[in-house]
Protein backbone atom coordinates (compact mmCIF):
# COMPACT_ATOMS: atom_id res chain seq x y z
CA UNK A 1 0.00 0.00 0.00
CA UNK A 2 1.17 3.51 -0.75
CA UNK A 3 2.70 5.22 2.31
CA UNK A 4 0.73 8.42 1.68
CA UNK A 5 -2.52 6.49 1.59
CA UNK A 6 -1.54 4.50 4.68
CA UNK A 7 -1.07 7.75 6.61
CA UNK A 8 -4.47 9.08 5.52
CA UNK A 9 -6.45 5.85 5.86
CA UNK A 10 -7.51 6.23 9.54
CA UNK A 11 -9.04 9.65 8.84
CA UNK A 12 -10.79 8.40 5.72
CA UNK A 13 -12.23 5.37 7.51
CA UNK A 14 -13.49 7.47 10.43
CA UNK A 15 -15.05 9.97 8.02
CA UNK A 16 -16.88 7.20 6.18
CA UNK A 17 -18.00 5.78 9.52
CA UNK A 18 -19.50 9.11 10.52
CA UNK A 19 -21.44 9.26 7.26
CA UNK A 20 -22.61 5.67 7.72
CA UNK A 21 -23.82 6.46 11.25
CA UNK A 22 -25.62 9.55 9.99
CA UNK A 23 -27.27 7.54 7.21
CA UNK A 24 -28.38 4.81 9.63
CA UNK A 25 -29.76 7.34 12.08
CA UNK A 26 -31.58 9.29 9.40
CA UNK A 27 -33.02 6.19 7.73
CA UNK A 28 -34.06 4.13 10.73
CA UNK A 29 -33.92 6.51 13.70
CA UNK A 30 -37.28 8.22 13.33
CA UNK A 31 -39.48 5.20 13.86
CA UNK A 32 -37.09 3.13 15.92
CA UNK A 33 -37.41 2.19 19.54
CA UNK A 34 -33.66 1.61 19.73
CA UNK A 35 -31.86 4.19 21.84
CA UNK A 36 -28.77 3.97 19.63
CA UNK A 37 -30.69 4.75 16.44
CA UNK A 38 -32.55 7.59 18.13
CA UNK A 39 -29.22 8.98 19.33
CA UNK A 40 -27.79 8.73 15.79
CA UNK A 41 -30.86 10.56 14.47
CA UNK A 42 -30.42 13.36 17.00
CA UNK A 43 -26.72 13.65 16.18
CA UNK A 44 -27.23 13.73 12.39
CA UNK A 45 -25.94 17.29 11.74
CA UNK A 46 -22.87 16.77 13.92
CA UNK A 47 -22.06 13.41 12.31
CA UNK A 48 -22.29 14.94 8.84
CA UNK A 49 -20.02 17.85 9.76
CA UNK A 50 -17.47 15.67 11.55
CA UNK A 51 -17.53 13.16 8.69
CA UNK A 52 -16.91 15.90 6.14
CA UNK A 53 -14.06 17.31 8.22
CA UNK A 54 -12.40 13.91 8.65
CA UNK A 55 -12.71 13.11 4.95
CA UNK A 56 -11.26 16.51 4.04
CA UNK A 57 -8.37 16.08 6.49
CA UNK A 58 -7.66 12.59 5.17
CA UNK A 59 -7.74 13.80 1.59
CA UNK A 60 -5.36 16.67 2.40
CA UNK A 61 -2.99 14.34 4.26
CA UNK A 62 -3.07 11.92 1.34
CA UNK A 63 -2.39 14.63 -1.25
CA UNK A 64 0.41 16.26 0.76
CA UNK A 65 2.00 12.99 1.73
CA UNK A 66 2.39 13.88 5.40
Amino acid sequence: MNEKLRAALPLLVLGCGCYAGAALGWTFGVGASSAVLLWLFSMYPLLVLVGAGLLAAGWIRWRQGA
